[in-house]
């Protein structure tokens, strides 16, 4: 099974492309696609609402998306003598997935292949072109259902076939990776002797980078920081909202910070325990977001902050 492959597909009008096996069907191919379901439609919503104590209605709280279920339906129309080898190729693309933390199955794990960390594992999931929309959709999940009934048409390479797939995610993506970087500027001036308080030390103001997320739903984003650096600062501009790292990397040395799952490493290794208590895993929001970098140095370092997303949309 191939790692990061959605990006080298090209697909044309009403077609599906499975990672897994990295096939092709629909139009043009000898899988027919007759129709697919769950990407036009919102999920199932995990609302927060709460019922008021000895009153009428409730107080609304927070709403999540949950897990997504996409259905494809194909058709296979050939020769009988040839039925069964297309109908291989769509069984070898549907084959169960036992364990997923096998299988790469997360934006996040996406994108940290995207940008070359760790060990590559497979990524299952599918990429649609829909007819007229600009982009294909990614979804990350894995097959749960596989139906090809065998009946009198059978015999004539007649093949109807229902298949679904549960997308924990519950997201869908564009196929395409949104990515930027920056360094630290010189550091802002420290305190000067003869000495005078209140005492100001040198900091690196920051850098700045922009993410633009062109989905309709917040996404999040996937940051990777080489050192040397101290105590890395990411601010989303727009929201005020930052990731402080309580943590001193040096040179060579690789810092990732997955916002999806809320996970930091160094060099591969978990650093959570690196997190500051102010830190807020936060999302991009769709339109343009303004990402700041700084640091606790107060000389010039060479660190260099890069984001990554994939625009999101919570129905298509």
């Amino acid at each position: 099974m191939p790692a990061v492959v959605f990006a080298a597909a090209t697909l044309t009008q009403f077609q599906v492309f499975v990672s897994s096996t990295s096939s092709t069907f629909g139009a043009g191919t000898d899988i027919g696609l007759i129709g697919i379901t769950g990407l036009r439609d919102l999920p199932g919503i995990r609302q927060g609402n709460v019922n008021r104590g000895q009153k009428d209605g409730a107080l609304p709280g927070l709403n999540f998306v949950g897990e997504r279920t996409v259905g494809i339906n194909y058709q296979i129309t050939r020769a009988s003598t040839s039925t069964e080898a297309a109908l291989a190729s769509v069984t070898a693309a549907h084959q169960n997935v036992t364990d997923p933390a096998t299988i790469c199955m997360t934006a996040g794990d996406y994108l940290r292949q995207k940008a070359g960390i760790g060990t590559a594992k497979p990524v299952y999931g599918a990429m649609v072109q829909l007819p007229t929309r600009a982009n294909p959709l990614i979804f990350f999940g894995r097959p749960v259902r596989f139906n090809a009934p065998i009946t009198p048409d059978y015999q004539y390479g007649r093949v109807d076939i229902a298949t679904e797939w549960n997308c924990p995610d519950g997201l869908l993506y564009d196929n395409t990776v949104i990515s930027a970087s920056c360094g630290l500027p010189n550091p802002t001036s420290g305190m000067t002797f003869p000495a005078t308080f209140d005492l100001k030390f040198g900091a690196s103001a920051g850098g700045n980078i922009q993410l633009n997320n062109t989905g309709s739903y917040q996404t999040a984003p996937y940051f990777t920081i080489t050192g040397p650096v101290s105590y890395p600062i990411i601010t989303n501009q727009t929201t005020g909202q930052q990731i402080k790292l309580n943590i001193v990397i040096g040179q060579g040395d690789t810092l990732t910070v997955d916002c999806q799952s809320g996970t930091v490493t160094l060099n591969g290794a978990n650093r959570n325990n690196t997190v500051d208590i102010t830190t807020s895993f936060f999302q991009l929001a769709p339109g343009n977001n303004s990402i700041g970098y700084g640091s606790a140095d107060s000389t010039a370092v060479a660190s260099q902050l890069t984001g990554y997303a994939l625009p999101a949309y919570s129905v298509a």
